[in-house]
């Protein structure tokens, strides 16, 4: 970024922030993400840049949902979607916006389904199954609002495509996740809020140790 800043390179420089902003932004350090992300998408838009707009775009949207900014947020992430189905990006195929309503779950379920494999052999799109624990996790945790009763089926299969992998923000989000829906068995709760805050604490993640921790100790 240093680099193209400096050389008054616009593209590098683009790549530079959709580089940067979402590493921060996966921290949940929102105070530095939002500049740059920002920056990315003014890049965008005056230059008229085309290569990964939906992806920089879905992540400022997420960004502003976590600060809040709700209006802002839906804007940003429905228009990536829109984007992305106009110019699909084969090497990110997992890029979709799941809204808290009754047809949530089972548009989180069609994200994930269209990056299995099919058929003995068979690959899943462009090598996504990481994606497709993302999408699993997703699933798990608009299952959770409600009462469906796979909330740990979603958590579980994250896992198990997360953690060979060595997804460790995605492993760390799935007990995070599965220590609030085990809130009423408190041995397993415990287990999953130890492990998931020792691993964001290894990372560096504050942002998500604070909110696991808040969560946690509101649900006693």
């Amino acid at each position: 970024m240093k680099v193209a800043e400096a050389g008054n390179d616009p593209f590098t420089l683009y790549l530079g922030f959709f580089a940067v902003g979402p590493a921060y932004l996966l921290r949940g350090d929102l105070r530095r993400a939002t500049p740059i992300l920002e920056r990315c998408l003014d890049l965008r838009r005056t230059w008229q840049f085309a290569d990964r707009a939906p992806l920089a775009t879905a992540a400022l949207g997420v960004v502003y949902a976590h600060a809040d900014r709700t209006d802002e947020a839906l804007s940003l992430v429905m228009g990536a979607v829109e984007g992305f189905h106009r110019r699909p990006i084969h090497f990110l195929p997992a890029l979709s916006c799941v809204r808290r309503d009754d047809q949530s779950l089972s548009r989180a379920d069609r994200s994930g389904d269209r990056l299995r494999p099919r058929g003995p052999g068979a690959h899943s799109a462009a090598g996504a199954r990481g994606a497709e624990g993302h999408a699993l996790c997703l699933s798990g945790d608009i299952a959770a609002t409600g009462s469906d009763e796979d909330v740990e089926g979603c958590f579980r299969q994250a896992l198990v495509l997360a953690e060979p992998r060595g997804m460790r923000p995605l492993v760390a989000h799935c007990h995070s996740a599965r220590c609030i829906t085990a809130r009423a068995i408190p041995g397993q709760a415990q287990e999953h809020l130890i492990i998931a805050t020792t691993m964001y604490r290894e990372m560096g993640m504050i942002y998500w140790l604070e909110h696991v921790t808040a969560e946690a100790r509101q649900l006693g």
